[in-house]
């Protein structure tokens, strides 16, 4: 019989290996040199209370995308993964109210996909970038990165990515003489992701009304 705790266990270890790998991807596309600040900002310490983010500054990465001959990353449309309070703000803009109204058509939001409109697909992610105190008088500036076709890559070892430890109960020996523990984890061992593309990939900086 299959130990119950061990499956639920191996499955929380999953989700937490994805978001660990998740992140390290995070970090990589935000620390790009491609960067458009919100309300004419020049530099992400200058970024205030009131620099929210804006629909049209969306627009303007795209265009610049579009200029630089960068491709969209998929179906004829750019990504843009956002921060939830990004996307809170987002559904006040009118502009974006009124594209995402005449494009969904009712239908439910799926898989983290908030809207799709103006050629960009909005990606709401809870564990998005955000430079905690870093603007004007210490407020948070939210990171929402928008890219083309391919800006980066993802490299993995055949059979060197996430493996699954379990140790048994008892299997401890003489440190454990009442077979009392067991254990399980996870470790990765090679995963490297890296920008390729640098023109391909736009952070925009903004700092959401209700951050």
């Amino acid at each position: 019989m299959v130990d119950p705790i061990i499956k639920e266990y191996t499955v929380e270890l999953a989700r937490m290996a994805r978001e660990k790998l998740d992140l390290l991807v995070r970090e990589e596309l935000n620390g790009g040199t491609n960067v458009f600040f919100a309300n004419e900002k020049t530099q992400r310490d200058a970024l205030a209370a009131g620099d929210v983010p804006k629909i049209d500054d969306i627009r303007k990465i795209v265009l610049n995308l579009k200029k630089n001959h960068v491709k969209p990353a998929a179906d004829g449309r750019y990504v843009a993964f956002i921060t939830p309070e990004v996307a809170f703000d987002f559904m006040d803009d009118e502009k974006f109210l009124k594209a995402y109204e005449m494009n969904q058509n009712g239908n439910p939001l799926i898989k983290g996909e908030m809207a799709d409109v103006y050629q960009v697909k909005f990606i709401e992610l809870v564990n998005a970038k955000v430079f905690e105190g870093e603007g004007a008088a210490g407020v948070d500036v939210h990171s929402t990165i928008v890219i083309g076709r391919k800006p980066y890559g993802i490299t993995k070892i055949n059979g060197e990515g996430v493996q699954t430890i379990t140790k048994a109960l008892g299997s401890a020996g003489t440190e454990d003489p009442l077979n009392q523990r067991q254990s399980i984890g996870y470790k990765i061992n090679a995963f490297v992701a890296k920008r390729l593309q640098e023109e391909g990939i736009v952070r925009y900086e903004s700092v959401p009304s209700n951050a």
